[in-house]
């Protein structure tokens, strides 16, 4: 075989030839050329640590001359939101498209938490974000590229949205996108295998695994590195000793030694213990830093321990050696994540800490996420802690709820001692909500119930009164009774019983709120209707109002009154409300209805009900309505009446809970 073309990323090669795969190849000859037809799509390489996921990347992309965008992700990514692609939009730059490299990281790095404290508008935010970064990528991928992507499965969940997103839209695209994705590893997160399946289950990604080398493979590998045949013998030992996974064939006859190491691990470190002092330190540093850096960070953690000449001539030794690569002019990375875990496994625990201090210090070009995470293993718990709380409130304004729970738990592990009672109970609150934004309910419940408790005994009452709506949903999911869920709300209005400040008013509100909606799941419509008006006459914020709203129309849909007159005006104030700012037809928030009346013109009660006529109860669920749907009385005098449907024993009768046709 010929020798490989160059890596795309300037890296030299251990191995000079490709070997095996001929059919994958093949088949991504076969995507490349309909991507050239405007039929793009998405290649997943699929397989476990080693088996030569990049290599075969690397190769795909050698095999067209469109442009080439790249990124890598890392194992410490998963805290910070959209940061795979801050790298696809860096390299964008890179390849001159420098206006969807701006737009994208415009989108990502904005965000300002206070806009972002009502969940339902982050969670609006969330879907906008998502949509406007895959549309930007999109848009950048009409030109013939290739977009190559490693080590998906560390990536954020917000990538992965934007991803899913671009995976539909690439395939009307002259692109063709090819990630790799490390299987078989418990430390990949279940949502990320979600994704991987999700994408290749709708057929939205080709997914391909690289098979591990026979012992003929194994030959022609250790024939292109050493210049010299193998003799049969030695090809079937080191076959049985790598079990054909690349990278161990690679670092076995790297350490060169009679013992053959039984791991990549065992491997690396055989090879580790013959380098020089400054070749050690510098692979020490990069294995702490743990990602991509440059030489002005190696400096930082390398420490004055080595001087420059002696740094440079270091890296020089660890490229030579296979051990680091140079990614770009003054920027290195390990060749392998398998071969940074090994380095970082040998680092002793003492100089870890000072290393990961050193990063801390350094900080320039990290999330506060990342830098959270060093903090916390350089032992700085005061840092860590700050970090981890202002990276968490930023995650959340994106609805990244599980990197916004994760951030927290180390804010949470890394709390000062001084940190004040009502400071702890904030930090549990959002805790709380963000693992209920996730389903983990019991863990929520256990937070919200602990933030209520420290509220309480600092003598914050409105703090912890505001807590109790999203303690009871949380038990609600749990399976709590009725009545249980009743009386906490109703403690929680005793608690703030007597103060008349306007947030005081607020809280009062969203706890009638909280009990409405109780009371409508359990289908005691007449206690929720009665509660969810109390609270209407408190509540003033826009999203609580839609929210009441949206108590009120299930109310109506299961009294089996959907077609009373004015919840065609609620229902369009709600649709107006949430589609605010959209570039849309205006949405009218009055009555159109022609042929009758309603509360728009009426005065007649706004939650569904006409001035003086009865209101349902539980019992009225499923009985049959025996008064025409046509005749209401209103707040105007007699009632207004039209002619009444004609019954026949062809039309099936209207029954509380049935919803009317919209007219």
């Amino acid at each position: 075989m010929d020798a490989a073309p160059a890596s795309f990323r300037g890296a030299e090669r251990v191995c000079p030839v490709f070997v095996g795969r001929e059919d994958l190849l093949a088949l991504a000859r076969r995507r490349l050329a309909a991507a050239q037809d405007g039929r793009g799509g998405v290649l997943l390489i699929a397989g476990e640590a080693g088996i030569g996921k990049s290599r075969l990347m690397e190769e795909v992309v050698a095999l067209s001359a469109v442009r080439r965008v790249h990124a890598d992700a890392y194992a410490d990514d998963r805290e910070t939101p959209g940061m795979l692609l801050l790298g696809v939009a860096a390299s964008l730059a890179e390849a001159g498209d420098g206006p969807a490299a701006e737009r994208i990281r415009g989108l990502v790095l904005r965000g300002d938490p206070a806009d972002g404290a009502d969940p339902a508008t982050r969670s609006t935010r969330r879907r906008l974000l998502v949509a406007e970064l895959a549309a930007t990528l999109a848009t950048a991928l009409t030109l013939p590229t290739i977009l190559a992507l490693e080590d998906v499965h560390w990536a954020d969940q917000l990538t992965l949205d934007v991803l899913r997103r671009v995976a539909v839209a690439v395939r009307e695209r002259p692109s063709l996108l090819v990630a790799t994705f490390r299987t078989e590893d418990p430390d990949v997160a279940a949502e990320a295998t979600a994704w991987r399946l999700d994408l290749v289950g709708h057929r939205l990604a080709e997914e391909v695994r690289p098979s591990r080398l026979g012992s003929d493979g194994v030959a022609r590998m250790l024939a292109a590195i050493r210049g010299a045949e193998p003799s049969a013998e030695e090809a079937e030992r080191l076959h049985a000793v790598s079990d054909g996974i690349p990278l161990h064939v690679e670092e076995l006859l790297a350490e060169d030694s009679d013992g053959a190491p039984e791991t990549v691990a065992a491997a690396v470190l055989s090879r580790t213990r013959t380098l020089a002092p400054a070749s050690s330190a510098v692979l020490e540093a990069a294995a702490v830093i743990g990602r991509e850096s440059d030489v002005r960070l190696l400096a930082v953690v390398v420490g004055d321990e080595w001087d420059r000449a002696a740094r440079e001539a270091a890296l020089d030794d660890l490229v030579a050696q296979h051990l680091l690569v140079r990614v770009a002019a003054g920027t290195y990375d390990s060749r392998h994540a398998l071969i940074r875990d090994a380095v970082y496994s040998a680092v002793p625990s003492a100089r870890r800490r000072v290393l990961h201090g050193r990063v801390v210090d350094a900080g320039a070009g990290l999330s506060d996420a990342l830098l959270s995470l060093h903090a916390e293993r350089a032992g700085r718990a005061r840092e860590a802690y700050a970090l981890a709380r202002r990276a968490a409130e930023r995650a959340s304004t994106l609805s990244a709820h599980r990197e916004a729970a994760d951030l927290y738990r180390r804010a949470q592990r890394t709390m000062p001692l001084a940190v004040a009672g009502p400071d702890r109970a904030d930090l549990l609150r959002r805790l709380g909500a963000e693992l209920a934004a996730v389903d983990a309910n019991r863990e929520a419940e256990a937070e919200l119930a602990r933030a209520i408790e420290l509220y309480r005994a600092a003598g914050l009452a409105r703090e912890a009164a505001a807590v109790v709506p999203a303690l009871v949903a949380a038990r609600h999911l749990l399976g709590a009774d009725y009545p249980s869920r009743v009386a906490a709300l109703r403690a929680a209005l005793g608690w703030i019983d007597g103060d008349d400040d306007a947030e005081a008013v607020q809280v009062r509100g969203r706890l009638l709120a909280a009990q409405a909606a109780a009371a409508m799941l359990e289908r005691r419509l007449d206690d929720a209707r009665r509660v969810a008006l109390e609270a209407r006459a408190l509540l003033t914020a826009e999203s609580d109002r839609i929210g009441l709203d949206a108590t009120l129309g299930s109310v109506l849909v299961f009294a089996g009154r959907a077609s009373r007159p004015g919840t065609c005006c609620a229902a369009r104030r709600s649709r107006a409300r949430r589609t605010a700012g959209r570039k849309r037809r205006p949405a009218r928030t009055a009555c159109s209805d022609r042929a009758r009346r309603c509360c728009c013109s009426t005065g007649a009660d706004p939650s569904g009900w006409p001035t003086g006529s009865p209101t349902p109860s539980a019992s009225s669920a499923g009985t049959t309505r025996t008064t025409s749907p046509r005749t209401w009385r209103t707040s105007a005098g007699p009632a207004a009446t039209s002619a009444p449907r004609p019954s026949s024993p062809a039309t099936p009768s209207r029954t509380a809970g049935a919803v009317s046709p919209r007219r």
